[in-house]
């Protein structure tokens, strides 16, 4: 086999195709949680296509939602509000399947307050006017640095602006994705969506 090759970057072009069906006969279970153990087989080019939410069509939409929903603690009407308004989506396939998602938001000044009061970090919106967030990559696609593709193809659409992002403190793999493209743990912990977990605030200052 040879080597991966990298993902190929672009603007929408055609149309998302459907997400990996939920369902599969042949193992029973589901690719939306644990129980299922099957593998799959995708092309080793991974497509990732960026665009305003308003390029999407409703149900590439609804997609994206579909799986961020996947990964819990979302509140379905704040993600479909966010959803619709944020800077950008973007979407990573390979062979027609959908393993994952992530998006620049463009946060509600309430939500910013909220977050730089309980972590004690001054987020003004003139300073960071996006948040990175909804970065979810498939169960069977995870552990090929898919997440750093994500991450990578959302900011770089906003190179030189400040972007913000906030994580479980309990989600290392996307910790350490995150630093590695650039971003720096600042304030405080504060209390999460779950009863027993915080969230760290991270910024990216370049």
């Amino acid at each position: 086999m040879g080597r991966p090759q990298p993902p190929t970057m672009r603007k929408r072009g055609t149309p998302c195709e459907p997400p990996i069906p939920a369902n599969h006969s042949h193992c029973g279970g589901s690719h939306y949680t644990s129980s299922c153990k099957c593998s799959l087989e995708w092309s080793m080019e991974i497509e990732l296509v960026s665009d305003a939410p308003g390029s999407f069509s409703q149900d590439e939409q609804h997609r994206f939602r579909v799986l961020v929903e996947a990964g819990g603690e979302v509140d379905t009407v704040v993600l479909r509000r966010n959803v619709q308004s944020a800077k950008s989506l973007v979407f990573a396939r390979s062979g027609g399947r959908l393993l994952g998602v992530a998006a620049l938001k463009v946060p509600q000044p309430s939500y910013r307050k909220k977050i730089a009061q309980s972590s004690g970090f001054s987020l003004q919106s003139d300073l960071y006017p996006f948040e990175l967030g909804y970065i979810f990559v498939h169960e069977a696609a995870r552990g090929k640095g898919l997440a750093h593709r994500l991450v990578a193809g959302a900011v770089d659409q906003v190179r030189g602006t400040k972007v913000f992002a906030t994580v479980r403190a309990d989600n290392l793999a996307m910790l350490r994705t995150l630093h590695r493209a650039a971003f720096l743990h600042v304030g405080e912990e504060y209390p999460g969506r779950n009863k027993g977990t915080t969230i760290r605030l991270l910024v990216r200052n370049s």
